[in-house]
């Protein structure tokens, strides 16, 4: 047998995994409604591309991924990413966060507030054999510390934007706007990755396809019967 051709197989057969991984990457759409504003939203991904970009729609408006036109009027959004490699715990480490993407990141402009509260990541050191985190919370309701353990600054604080913000609403009022109250929907997308779960995920584009570890694995038992046959080969 030849140890060449079988090299040669290997490295043409992990070339191809990281086309898969590029290929198979996918959108995915959520949206929901937060009930008070210490709430939280954890949306988990794994997969990722080379790039993965993650905006949030609520505030503003717009159309998601999934072709949804989202309203606007919902509230000012926080997003904090953590490392769940192995499943979210106490000590999953928060890796990227944002609160101020402005006018400036590629969110849109509410047409009544002119303001840019909406939130964009883009992510380009994330690794595709990872899972993460996405928590999703309101304006001033932070992580406290360096790890999920560490919790978010609003934790138990009920409503808690009438008295930071100063609005006659009994939840998620304005701060760029004090007499103004928003609502609890909010909506983001989740571009480059493989797989996500969360609340009324839209993944886009659909239809039925092999994950990349299991077209890897065919594809490597290929490899490896080829290189058995060519071995008994008289």
């Amino acid at each position: 047998m030849s140890l060449g051709w079988l090299s040669r197989s290997a490295v043409l057969g992990g070339l191809l995994c990281a086309s898969l991984s590029t290929l198979h990457a996918a959108s995915f759409s959520f949206a929901s409604v937060f009930s008070q504003d210490d709430q939280r939203q954890i949306i988990t991904f794994g997969g990722a591309s080379a790039s993965v970009t993650i905006v949030t729609f609520g505030y503003a408006g717009g159309t998601n991924q999934a072709g949804q036109v989202i309203p606007r009027g919902g509230f000012d959004p926080v997003l904090s990413l953590f490392d769940a490699t192995g499943g979210l715990n106490l000590s999953s480490p928060l890796i990227a966060f944002t609160d101020t993407t402005g006018c400036g990141g590629g969110v849109n402009v509410d047409p009544t507030t002119l303001s840019c509260f909406d939130e964009k990541l883009v992510l380009t050191t994330l690794l595709p054999g990872a899972s993460y985190a996405l928590v999703l919370t309101e304006s001033d309701n932070l992580p406290a510390g360096t790890t999920f353990g560490d919790g978010f600054t609003q934790d138990g604080n009920g409503n808690f934007t009438p008295s930071e913000f100063g609005c006659a609403a009994s939840s998620f009022c304005d701060a760029n706007i004090p007499s103004s109250a928003r609502t609890g929907n909010w909506a983001l997308d989740i571009l480059g990755v493989q797989s996500a779960v969360g609340p009324s995920s839209v993944p886009e584009p659909g239809g039925p396809w092999m994950p990349v570890s299991g077209a890897c694995g065919v594809l490597l038992l290929g490899i490896r019967a080829s290189a058995r046959a060519r071995k008994d080969r008289p």
